[in-house]
């Protein structure tokens, strides 16, 4: 992970098979490598080494001071509060094997290290699953507050200082690691299946052939968009708006979606096995008996009446947060996006769709191997992979000063492949979890190193910009 130097000692942390981007998780929650310590001089009354993971949370909030006039209030100053603190911790102590052991007169055991001395250890320590622990986030919130929270790799040298007799930080050394947290194991997680449908009607949409009569042929159409709102004037010079003509060239096609996602997303399974979409269209809604007709195909050749493209997938967060800043307490709701996937061939056509007797709809499963196909991106990789370094907050809820409550937005894009397109926004009930190979015990090391909540230190206030400090 790389070399950290002080005046007095050299600390070289190597983690063993980290996983991508040094990203853990619940389904990988094992951190464990080996620690190196060289004294670059001598170093006296060293009391304790300890490696562990840290937690460390950093709340701020934007308080505004309102003054009230006669006709309106005005806001006076602008007030930053932040509140620091660590709020998770796992740790060993490293055994000193090397160094002339002395003994003071408060009978705490100390070594003396010499210029060139090492100090090697390997240590291993275990995200537990039996809590929840929130993901790795930065300025997670909006304008009005926000949270950051980072774990990390630390290895700090103690030794008893000399007035105080009492052991102290002699040096330290920090390196990030990033954590995907999961759902709050301490809710039940009930999978099921949830189903959403969307309806979109694409008005006047154009053939790209249409039926002659007199020809008993398909002729190729002159126009490319139906011009709504300025067809009356259009007919004035051009026939194909005229109402006879037009009305034999354009339909309304109504196409619904019906999209299938589980309660919970596993970012740990291949993202393509939540790729579950079926097209509909009620033909007879807008007057269609049949998609066989010369409306959409004749002689097997198709008129484009009803050509679609899924052009493309947008998967976003809406978060629901709440913080706690001392007594201030306050509530953000924003949206997140997370993944965008553009697919290129991606057509479909009403005269190819089955016929449901039942619902009287024709529909079209289409399947996820097209899907992967025509995607630019891998969607047979799990969603913790596609997003790389960066990490997605889970539902759940730390003590007072932390909750949130993650649900996850569909967008499918369809065009007509010429002018048209619409958007079939699915808000879903589905929430994100790390499922796979999850345990539900979690393993601590037998040097000690156990969750430790630690309380929060004395207030302090930063300054920032503009802002006003609070003291």
């Amino acid at each position: 992970m790389g070399n950290w130097f002080t005046n007095s000692t050299k600390i070289d942390v190597k983690l063993i098979d980290p996983p991508p981007a040094l990203k853990y998780s619940p389904a990988n929650p094992i951190v464990q490598g080996y620690v190196n310590i060289e004294f670059l001089e001598t170093v006296k009354k060293v009391c304790d080494i300890k490696c562990g993971i840290v937690g460390t949370v950093r709340i701020s909030y934007y308080a505004n001071d309102i003054a009230c006039g006669a006709l309106q209030a005005t806001a006076v100053d602008r007030k930053l509060i932040v509140q620091t603190f660590d709020f998770f911790r796992v740790y060993q102590d490293i055994p000193l094997q090397c160094g002339d052991i002395q003994v003071t007169d408060g009978q705490i055991a100390t070594n003396d290290f010499n210029k060139g001395d090492k100090v090697k250890s390997k240590f291993c320590f275990d995200f537990p699953n039996t809590l929840w622990l929130p993901s790795s986030c930065r300025q997670y919130g909006d304008i009005d507050g926000d949270i950051t929270i980072a774990y990390a790799i630390y290895v700090d040298i103690y030794k008893l200082g000399k007035i105080t007799g009492k052991p102290k930080v002699q040096d330290r050394f920090r390196s990030i690691i990033t954590y995907q947290g999961g759902k709050d194991p301490c809710v039940p997680k009930r999978i099921s299946i949830l189903k959403y449908t969307e309806s979109e009607l694409f008005h006047h949409k154009v053939k790209k052939f249409y039926y002659d009569e007199a020809a008993n042929a398909l002729i190729p159409s002159s126009i490319t968009k139906s011009h709504s709102k300025t067809r009356f004037i259009r007919r004035l010079w051009d026939d194909n708006y005229k109402s006879e003509t037009f009305k034999n060239i354009t339909k309304d096609i109504p196409l619904a979606i019906n999209f299938s996602v589980g309660s919970i997303l596993d970012m740990n399974e291949p993202f393509s096995s939540y790729m579950q979409l079926k097209l509909i269209s009620d033909l007879r809604s807008v007057k269609l008996e049949s998609n066989q007709t010369t409306d959409f195909v004749f002689n097997g050749q198709s008129t484009c009446l009803g050509r679609f493209e899924i052009e493309s997938l947008t998967v976003g967060k809406i978060n629901h947060i709440r913080l706690q800043c001392y007594q201030h307490i306050m509530g953000v709701i924003n949206e997140t996006p997370l993944l965008r996937v553009k697919f290129s061939d991606l057509v479909t056509d009403i005269k190819d769709f089955s016929y449901s007797k039942e619902e009287g709809t024709y529909y079209y499963d289409v399947p996820v191997d097209e899907l992967i196909q025509c995607a630019d991106i891998d969607l047979n990789q799990p969603l913790s992979r596609l997003l790389g370094d960066r990490t997605i907050q889970c539902s759940g809820s730390i003590q007072n000063w932390f909750s949130n409550k993650s649900t996850l937005t569909f967008i499918w894009k369809i065009t007509d492949g010429q002018s048209q397109q619409k958007r079939y926004q699915i808000m879903s009930a589905c929430e994100l979890d790390c499922l796979s190979s999850v345990s539900q015990m979690a393993y601590y090391p037998a040097t000690g190193a156990v969750p430790d909540a630690i309380s929060a230190p004395p207030p302090t206030y930063e300054r920032s910009g503009n802002d006003k400090v609070v003291v």
